[in-house]
C-alpha cells in the first residue's frame, strides 16, 4: 500500500470526505485478522472506494486486499514498537481529531445561510440615521427597564409626526449626534453590528425600524436609502491637508500646493513618485499613496465619489476637497461584486469576527440539546445568585455555595451540579468580585453549551462510521509513516554497506549501454499474464502457440538500446517499483560499463528502498502469520 505522508496532509478539504466513501454495507465480515486484532469488510470497502477509484490502476477487491493486507502489518508492527504510545503521536493524532471534529460540531446548513444572507447584504448598500439609548448587556434590570422608556418615547414621538433628525438630538446617547443628528451615511454588510445590520436591511425605504438591542443599547433605525453596491475599487491619492479649523487662507494654500502637483502630473511625472515625495498622507505616501481597496459605503462619500466617477484604470481626478484636506485620485482597479462563490473566502474572513459566526454552533447546540433532553434549573441558579449578593463576604459566599445541592443542568448521562458550577465562578474571581446576575447567566449558558459540545465530540466515532474510518486512516497513516522512516528510509540513507551490498548485487541495473534481445508481451489483464507465467515454466512452445492468435496479446520482438525509445525503456527497465503488472518480458539483458555508485546514488537508494520494504513485509508475514478471508471480498 502507498505510504502516504499524513504531515502534508491538508486537514481543509478533510472534513468534506463525510459519507463519499460510504456505501451501503451488507452485514459486516471479517477479511483480514492479525493475532486477535479483525479488520472488517466496512473498513476495506470504505478504504477501497475511497482510494483505488481514482488511481491510474484500478485494482479488483481481490487484488487491492494485499494492500491493505500489508498496511495493516506495518500498523501492527508500529503499535507492538509502542510507536503509538509516545507522547508526540499522541499529541499529533489529538490535534489532527480536533481539526477533523470541526464540521461535526456546526450545523452547515446555518452556515451557509448567513453565508448567502450576508453576500446578499453585500449587493446593496444603506443610507440610514439612528437613535442609540446606551444599555450595557449586564446592565441591572432597572437600568435596561429606564433605557427601553426612553427609547419608546423616541419612538411614539417619530410616529406621531415629529423629525427623526430633531428626535436624535433630544434623545440619542451615540456622542456623534451634536454633529451629524444620527445620520450615520451608507453602509452595508459587516461595517455595523450584526443586529443593527439585520434591522436596517429589514426596513423599509423611508420606513422607521422596530426597537433593535445591541450590545451598545436599544435603537431606532430611519432608513433613507438602498443602493445597489458599486463593487469595490483601488486608488491611490495625494493629499495636502490643511487644519480643522483652518482659516481660507490656508486653505486657499493648500489648494495652491495640490494644484501644483497635478501641473506636474499634467506635464507626464510620474503619479505615484510624486504621492511619496509630496503627500501629507505619510501612512499611504511610503506606498506611492496607494489606498486598501474600499467600496463606498467604508470610505467618506465626498472622497469616494470621487474615486468611482474615474471610469477606466489610470484616469486621474480633478483637485477636490473633503473634511481632511484636497486631493488628486488615481484610479488603479475596480472590480465589481463577484458571485457568491466568489465573494466566499471574504464573507468567511469577515464572519470570524462577527456574532453570526456562532450561527451553525448555536444551531447545532440547540438540536443536541433536544436530542440528548437537556434540562436546566433556572430557579436553582437564580438562588445562587441571591446567595452571592447576599453573603458578608467572599470567603462567606464560597462557603454557602458549596452546600447548595442539585443539578444546575443535565443532559444524557451528564450532570451539572450547582456546586461544581459555583466553584467554577469561585476560580473565576466571579464570587470575590460580585459578578451580576446577567454575566453569571451567561456563563452559566456558555459552559452547557461548552459541556454538550465536548460530550458530542467525545462521541463521534460511535455516532459517524465516516469519522471512525478517518481517524482511523490517520491513526494508522502516522504509525506507517513512522515505522517507515526507522524500518526503511533512515536505513536506507545510512546503511553504506547494505547499500553497496545491494549495488553489488544488482550491478546489470546500474550500467550504460544497456540492451534487451527478446520479446515484449503485453495483456489484457493481470490475470492472463500469471496463467501465461505458468505456462512458460512448462512448454514455452505451447504456451506461444496458443496465444499467437489472441488480440487481447501484443507481441513486440528485436533488439532494444536503453534511452533510444523511452515508452521501451518504462517497459523494459522500469522505475523502481513501478513495473507494469500486464506486461511480460522474455529475452536477454546486456550491459558494458557498470555506472559508478557516487553518480546514481538518488536511484540506488530508491531501489535498496523498495528492496528493504519487500523484505520487512516477508519478515512481517513470517512473524503475524496474518488470516485472510478472500471469500469474504465482493
Amino acid at each position: 500500500m502507498k505510504i502516504i505522508n499524513y504531515k502534508s496532509l491538508l486537514l481543509s478539504v478533510a472534513g468534506v470526505l463525510f459519507c463519499s466513501a460510504l456505501q451501503a454495507q451488507p452485514k459486516s465480515k471479517p477479511v483480514l485478522k492479525i493475532g486477535n486484532q479483525s479488520f472488517q469488510t466496512e473498513e476495506f470497502d470504505y478504504i477501497y472506494n475511497k482510494n483505488n477509484p481514482g488511481s491510474l490502476n484500478p485494482m479488483t477487491q481481490k487484488e487491492y486486499l494485499n494492500l491493505f493486507v500489508n498496511y495493516k502489518l506495518k500498523v501492527k508492527a508500529a503499535e507492538d514498537a509502542g510507536l503509538d504510545t509516545v507522547a508526540a503521536f499522541k499529541s499529533e493524532l489529538e490535534y489532527y481529531r480536533n481539526e477533523l471534529a470541526k464540521p461535526y460540531l456546526t450545523d452547515r446548513k446555518a452556515e451557509e445561510d448567513v453565508v448567502s444572507e450576508a453576500y446578499e447584504r453585500l449587493k446593496y448598500d444603506i443610507d440610514a440615521s439612528h437613535i442609540l439609548v446606551m444599555a450595557r448587556q449586564d446592565a441591572t434590570p432597572a437600568d435596561t427597564l429606564k433605557a427601553w422608556e426612553k427609547i419608546k418615547k423616541a419612538e411614539q414621538e417619530i410616529i406621531g409626526g415629529a423629525d427623526f433628525a430633531m428626535v436624535a438630538q433630544k434623545y440619542s446617547e451615540d456622542p456623534s449626534v451634536r454633529n451629524n443628528s444620527g445620520r450615520l451615511g451608507w453602509f452595508t454588510a459587516f461595517q455595523m453590528v450584526y443586529p443593527f445590520e439585520s434591522e436596517a436591511y429589514k426596513t423599509a425605504v423611508d420606513g422607521l425600524s422596530k426597537i433593535v438591542r445591541t450590545s451598545y443599547g436599544y435603537h431606532l433605525i430611519k432608513v433613507h436609502g438602498k443602493r445597489q453596491s458599486s463593487g469595490e475599487i483601488l486608488v491611490a491619492h495625494i493629499m495636502k491637508t490643511f487644519p480643522q479649523n483652518a482659516t481660507q487662507e490656508q486653505i486657499d494654500r493648500a489648494k495652491q500646493s495640490i494644484d501644483s502637483i497635478g501641473h506636474l502630473i499634467q506635464s507626464g511625472e510620474d503619479f505615484a513618485t510624486l504621492a511619496s515625495a509630496y503627500s501629507d498622507d505619510q501612512q499611504s505616501a511610503v506606498a506611492g499613496g496607494e489606498l486598501p481597496w474600499f467600496s463606498k459605503g467604508r470610505m467618506i462619500e465626498s472622497f469616494a465619489n470621487q474615486a468611482f466617477a474615474l471610469k477606466e484604470n489610470g484616469d486621474i481626478s480633478e483637485s477636490f476637497r473633503t473634511p481632511f484636506g484636497w486631493h488628486i485620485v488615481k484610479r488603479i482597479d475596480y472590480k465589481p461584486i463577484g458571485t457568491l462563490d466568489e465573494e466566499r473566502d471574504n464573507i468567511l474572513e469577515h464572519l470570524t469576527y462577527d456574532d453570526r459566526s456562532q450561527a451553525g454552533v448555536k444551531t447545532l447546540v440547540a438540536h443536541l440539546k433536544k436530542e440528548y433532553s437537556f434540562r436546566n434549573d433556572t430557579a436553582l441558579l437564580s438562588r445562587l445568585i441571591t446567595l452571592i449578593k447576599g453573603a458578608s463576604n467572599d470567603s462567606v459566599a464560597k462557603a454557602e455555595a458549596a452546600l447548595l445541592q442539585g443539578n444546575l443542568y443535565s443532559f444524557g448521562p451528564v450532570k451539572r451540579t450547582i456546586a461544581e458550577f459555583a466553584s467554577r465562578l469561585a476560580d473565576a474571581g466571579m464570587l470575590t468580585n460580585r459578578a451580576d446576575a446577567a454575566t453569571i447567566a451567561k456563563i452559566a449558558e456558555k459552559e452547557s453549551e461548552n459541556d454538550i459540545l465536548e460530550y458530542e465530540k467525545s462521541h463521534l466515532e460511535q455516532k459517524y462510521p465516516e469519522f471512525r474510518f478517518l481517524m482511523m486512516e490517520y491513526h494508522d497513516g502516522l504509525l506507517v509513516f513512522e515505522i517507515s522512516q526507522q524500518k526503511i528510509w533512515n536505513r536506507a540513507a545510512s546503511d553504506t554497506l547494505g547499500l553497496n551490498s545491494f549495488y553489488s548485487r544488482n550491478i546489470d541495473r546500474y550500467s550504460e549501454n544497456q540492451t534487451f534481445t527478446g520479446k515484449i508481451l503485453k495483456f489484457g489483464d493481470a490475470k492472463a499474464v500469471k496463467t501465461f507465467a505458468k505456462k512458460l515454466e512448462t512448454n514455452k512452445m505451447k504456451a506461444y502457440a496458443q496465444i499467437s492468435s489472441r488480440k487481447d496479446i501484443t507481441i513486440n520482438e528485436g533488439r532494444f538500446v536503453k534511452g533510444e525509445n523511452a515508452s521501451i525503456d518504462n517497459i523494459v527497465w522500469p522505475a523502481s517499483g513501478s513495473k507494469d503488472e500486464k506486461v511480460i518480458t522474455e529475452g536477454t539483458y546486456m550491459y558494458d560499463t557498470p555506472i559508478p555508485l557516487e553518480k546514481i546514488k538518488g536511484t540506488v537508494i530508491s531501489d535498496y528502498q523498495e528492496y528493504l520494504e519487500k523484505e520487512w513485509i516477508k519478515e512481517l508475514h513470517s512473524k503475524y502469520g496474518p488470516r485472510i478471508y478472500n471469500k469474504n471480498i465482493k
